[in-house]
């Protein structure tokens, strides 16, 4: 069975800080923890309560920004194989579920749990305060340790061939000078006993040495290797797309082109025009709506244009594209399925059903929800439909800048129907489940307390 990680942990040990944002395993555990977002992006959270809903929300609004931060732990000269996590390194960092305890206000129990469990698997651990942190912050142990990557052994040739090809995009963009670069690159390989690799290209230009430099960084050596590294040499034939292609590419990835660019005032956009061009001293990027809304299109390309620097050189882009609303029936099922369980449980009388649907309909441009609670009585119908209008409007509001100020902005876009089903908790069994969680949790930090105590005595 394969033994499931509970931490990122970079495997080679970097020689300097500054090295881990350049190094391909870093470029591959931001990938690998992207993947892990759009995965909790997706669940569903009707079993939540509002307080773990929060919880999880913040959580993993500081995975995002530990993502972009791009600092992750290394192995320094431990005695353990490839497949090994750390939880917090020698220097301090974190790895992405340890940062994810300290930041939410708990510091102590991550070094708690680094002090026992520093390179040890999600399976091994005994952590009761871990456990009820991950029920507190609405996860599951299952979704902690997705985040984990797949490792990679010792180097070898097939090994950086693989290596090559994840980041090898990134590094066109960063070596295409004044002449557009290769359909291909032909690369030795050199690997010692140490774990370093170094790279040359059969042909000496520009592009080809600032390649054969990235693909050398990959691996520096001074790792924690099991079993150590062998020699080796290999030849590799690398194709290339072009800039061209990797912007076609980026540009069909992206979805919605700006979250916040609908709804607007004026005509509802249902297409998109996209130009670009690219040279060494900018980048230009036009937006045409159909039909025309000015303000669609400027947020577009404020959207688009920060993100296209990189690519700065021998490209022209057109498409054209399906611009999605906001507001439809798929967004305002999920604001319903996440708001309206805990609304139900304050609206709860004696005569409400067991079984609640929810139904949320509207025309394009209406002003508000029509709100419709089957099978209820006129008082808690009232009730649900009071506290759910107003979060509806909130949630599907945009921010817009306006003359230096952010305002919101809300508008029914599109024609809406959506329903949500769900069992009525009452407020009993609700306070009785709250203080049952409070009340492990509260056992927990004792049981956590006491080992802490125990180690001090045994130190």
């Amino acid at each position: 069975m394969t033994r499931v990680l509970l931490c990122l942990a970079v495997l080679l040990a970097l020689p300097r800080e500054s090295d881990a944002g350049n190094s391909g395993e870093s470029a591959r555990i931001r990938a690998h923890l992207n993947a892990a977002l759009h995965h909790l992006h997706g669940r569903d959270l009707v079993t939540l309560s509002p307080p773990q809903r929060a919880a999880r929300a913040r959580s993993i609004a500081t995975l995002e920004r530990y993502i972009a931060d791009g600092l992750f732990p290394r192995r320094a000269g431990d005695a353990f194989g490839p497949l090994r996590p750390r939880f917090i390194d020698d220097r301090g960092v974190h790895c992405a579920v340890g940062h994810l305890v300290a930041a939410s206000g708990a510091p102590e129990l991550a070094r708690a749990i680094n002090a026992e469990y520093e390179y040890a698997f999600v399976r091994d651990m005994r952590s009761p305060a871990l456990v009820a942190w991950a029920h507190d912050h609405g996860f599951t142990v299952d979704e902690l340790a997705i985040i984990q990557p797949s490792y990679s052994a010792p180097p070898t040739g097939e090994g950086m061939k693989i290596q090559i090809e994840h980041a090898k995009d990134d590094w066109i963009l960063a070596c295409t000078g004044e002449d557009p670069p290769p359909a291909r690159i032909q690369l030795r390989l050199t690997g010692d006993s140490d774990g370093n690799v170094v790279a040359k290209a059969k042909t000496d230009g520009g592009f080809e040495r600032c390649f054969a430099d990235h693909v050398s960084g990959l691996e520096r050596g001074r790792g924690a290797y099991s079993p150590s590294p062998t020699r080796f040499t290999r030849g590799l034939t690398i194709e290339l797309p072009s800039p061209q292609r990797l912007l076609e590419r980026w540009i069909a990835e992206r979805t919605g082109y700006g979250p916040d660019c609908t709804p607007r005032p004026g005509a509802v956009p249902k297409r998109a025009t996209i130009d670009v061009v690219t040279a060494s001293d900018g980048v230009e990027v036009q937006v045409k709506t159909q039909p025309h809304n000015a303000d669609v299109a400027a947020c577009i390309k404020d959207y688009l244009a920060p993100k296209l620097i990189r690519f700065r050189r021998h490209i022209k882009f057109h498409q054209e594209i399906a611009l999605t609303t906001r507001v439809n029936s798929k967004s305002v099922e999920a604001t319903l399925r996440a708001w309206a369980p805990g609304y139900a449980t304050d609206c709860y009388t004696a005569e409400a059903p067991a079984k609640i649907k929810v139904r949320a309909t509207a025309k394009r441009d209406d002003k508000q929800y029509a709100i419709t609670v089957e099978g209820a009585n006129e008082t808690f119908a009232t009730c649900l439909t009071t506290k759910l209008q107003p979060t509806l409007r909130t949630k599907l509001s945009v921010p817009r800048e306006r003359e230096g100020k952010v305002d919101y902005y809300f508008r029914i876009d599109s024609d809406v129907d959506a329903t949500h089903t769900f069992p009525l908790e009452t407020p009993s069994a609700r306070e009785t489940r709250l203080d049952k969680a409070r009340k492990d949790m509260a056992r927990r930090r004792r049981e956590l307390e006491e080992e802490l105590k125990r180690r001090q005595y045994e130190m």
